[in-house]
């Protein structure tokens, strides 16, 4: 009886492993992004973006600020070398993150006070970033 139990614990063992290897990243980590506001340089060749994250029930939503090239959208994964900020504790709307160019290289952010921030970079490529 022993051997059968134990063979039985193992083959059900064995078959979450392979459920679990055919899931994708996507599938067990998935996040939904939304645009709130996009603010092009003076130039226009560059777009802030500003815009909320939600990773599902266990997570707070986010709020966070990216820098593309014209024509680039957001990627429907964390894209952690365009982001400038990123932050909870703020409310998921258009104006809760103020974005300005003071010219092509120059961002400027205004940034509720009681924001949680995760990220807060100084530059981006070759955009400056203040507060």
């Amino acid at each position: 009886m022993d051997g059968f139990v134990s063979w039985r614990a193992g083959a059900c063992t064995a078959a979450f492993g392979v459920l679990l290897s055919g899931c994708s990243d996507d599938i067990l980590f998935s996040c939904h992004f939304e645009t709130l506001k996009e603010v092009a340089s003076p130039n226009g060749k560059l777009v802030a973006i500003v815009f909320s994250t939600n990773c599902g029930a266990t997570t707070a939503y986010t709020m966070e600020v990216s820098v593309l090239k014209k024509g680039e959208t957001l990627p429907t994964t964390r894209n952690v070398e365009a982001n400038v900020f990123v932050a909870e504790r703020i409310a998921v709307e258009p104006g809760a993150i103020d974005v300005t160019w003071a010219s092509n290289e120059d961002l400027n952010l205004a940034i509720p006070e009681s924001a949680r921030i995760f990220v807060d970079n100084d530059h981006v490529g070759a955009v400056r970033v203040t507060p």
